[in-house]
């Protein structure tokens, strides 16, 4: 569900999808209807149609980064979509068809390598049709033990109908440790410090 606030959209969890697809509440996580982000419109829409395509094509993903936090401590500036998936640069030719299908892709050809990760890096036209922006979508390669734990142990949401796996907060924390960046550090003490109210 969406609700208008100016320029900035709300979005709500509709559903919190338990094992088995039973729907259950899970101890320690948002709660039904409960209010998770504020986030600009063009990026709800990219995110929400990225993952509608990612979960047709049945791909191992999750969303990480900023928007990750937004969901699972505190709501945080974010320019970017940050997906975890489980693809190596082998894979990349047909991830890259997929999304040139269903997406107006501006940019598809940095791939970065970093000391504890490697990120492809894309720039899409946003999913908003009132608007003419664009959106990085970064995604990491899960190719190490820290990137499939996190895969293999994620929370399902389900926003506005399209499902949204979103890694835990505590594989979260450990990703973030990886990079140490001042926004990681700061991201981590958030984290924990929702964790901490949740007790």
């Amino acid at each position: 569900m969406l609700s208008s606030q100016g320029s900035i959209f709300q979005a709500e969890i509709s559903r919190i999808i338990g094992q088995g697809d039973q729907g259950a509440d899970l101890q320690g996580y948002p709660c039904k209807k409960r209010k998770i982000m504020e986030i600009g419109t063009a990026l709800f829409e990219t995110l929400k149609h990225l993952c509608s395509v990612l979960n047709k094509a049945q791909s191992a993903y999750c969303l990480i980064g900023g928007l990750a936090v937004g969901i699972l401590a505190k709501p945080r500036a974010t320019e970017d979509i940050d997906l975890l998936m489980l693809m190596g640069e082998d894979s990349v030719e047909s991830l890259r068809k997929l999304l040139r299908h269903h997406f107006d892709v501006i940019q598809d050809h940095d791939i970065m390598h970093f000391r504890n990760c490697t990120i492809w890096r894309i720039v899409v036209s946003d999913s908003f049709p009132e608007d003419n922006g664009l959106v990085i979508v970064d995604i990491v390669f899960a190719d190490r033990e820290v990137y499939k734990n996190a895969l293999a142990d994620t929370i399902c949401l389900e926003i506005d109908d399209t499902v949204i796996p979103v890694v835990r907060p505590e594989h979260l924390i450990e990703i973030k440790r990886l990079s140490g960046r001042p926004v990681d550090l700061l991201d981590i003490q958030a984290l924990q410090d929702a964790e901490k109210m949740m007790d």
